[in-house]
């Protein structure tokens, strides 16, 4: 007898755009994410992030290790997925994959960082697996968007309308050719009915508990309480990025669903390649946020070397150095 072959889930979308709530859904409708997930923080995203924590955990290494993270609006190095210094992250991934979804028949991985590490997923994790994915893709008001990343990184306006293009472009491209839809996060809280049903026509799937019985609690979940921020209409003057965010939106959280076929024109890329960094204060955020996060880094290091745990096992690390030489 063939064994009913397993079907992933890959959610993707910016930060704050609504990817724990489409997955906290996807969760009731009897998708498997994992044993171990992380919880959420009070005020920010109170009912959990619905993320698997190794998993999130091995994603921000891997941007670590290319001297990048998931607020960086650098962008990464053409044919970076190829880094040899990225295989033992894949290797512990696709572990992770096989240990925790190998018997399981539909599964969902959430975690924005994807949208950035997508062709690393597809050639060096998904597709070594055998993984059958479909991509989900969720986008926000950027506008939304900007003012939750102000409230909880104290992020400018700009450098998060660079980041919303980034993500949700990025995730656009990689998923060309392969079976996607997309949701605007308004869509799913006023009509998750509706929402729901064209998710399991547009990926060809079946939710293993109906979309009917789940309702109930769905519309519970998806209380007012997930949308801390709110923008009623677009502002009249948009700069540069910002009327090209908007654009954006436009298309993707729109009706018309064509473009999911015909791909995106690439117009939008090449517009965010050109403007991405021409705003010079976009920079100097940057450069500042970097500094902070090094002088953070030097603060802990003395503070561990100072500590007095530190210094009683410095005759033991002595040792170890010398057996170790002798070996």
């Amino acid at each position: 007898m063939t064994k009913p072959k397993s079907h992933a889930l890959i959610v993707l979308g910016m930060h704050r755009s609504g990817t724990s709530a489409i997955t906290g859904v996807l969760h009731r409708l009897g998708v498997t994410l994992g044993p171990k997930l992380y919880r959420g923080h009070a005020g920010i995203n109170d009912k959990g992030y619905f993320e698997h924590a190794d998993i999130a955990d091995t994603n921000n290494n891997a941007l670590l290790l290319l001297g990048s993270s998931w607020d960086d609006i650098l962008p990464l190095e053409n044919d970076w997925w190829q880094d040899p210094r990225l295989k033992p992250l894949a290797i512990k991934q696709r572990k992770y994959l096989r240990r925790d979804f190998s018997n399981t028949l539909l599964w969902a991985i959430k975690d924005p960082r994807v949208c950035r590490l997508l062709p690393w997923w597809q050639h060096c994790i998904l597709e070594p697996e055998g993984v059958d994915a479909r991509y989900l893709l969720i986008v926000r008001d950027p506008l939304e968007v900007t003012n939750s990343l102000m409230r909880r990184d104290g992020f400018s306006e700009r450098k998060s309308m660079l980041l919303w293009l980034e993500h949700n472009l990025q995730a656009e491209y990689w998923t060309r050719n392969h079976m996607r839809t997309c949701l605007a996060f308004d869509l799913l809280l006023a009509d998750p009915e509706n929402s729901l049903n064209q998710i399991e026509k547009d990926l060809k799937l079946s939710f293993s508990i109906s979309i009917a019985n789940a309702l109930p609690s769905i519309k519970t979940f998806l209380n007012a309480d997930l949308r801390h921020h709110r923008q009623s209409k677009q502002p009249k003057e948009l700069e540069t990025l910002a009327d090209l965010a908007y654009q954006l939106y436009q298309v993707m959280g729109g009706a018309d669903k064509s473009w999911l076929n015909l791909n995106l024109n690439d117009y939008f890329l090449e517009s965010f390649k050109k403007n991405r960094l021409k705003d010079q204060s976009v920079l100097i955020e940057h450069l500042k946020s970097v500094s902070l996060q090094n002088g953070n880094s030097r603060f802990l290091i003395q503070k561990i070397f100072r500590s007095h745990a530190w210094q009683l096992g410095k005759p033991f690390r002595f040792i170890e150095r010398m057996l170790g030489g002798e070996a």
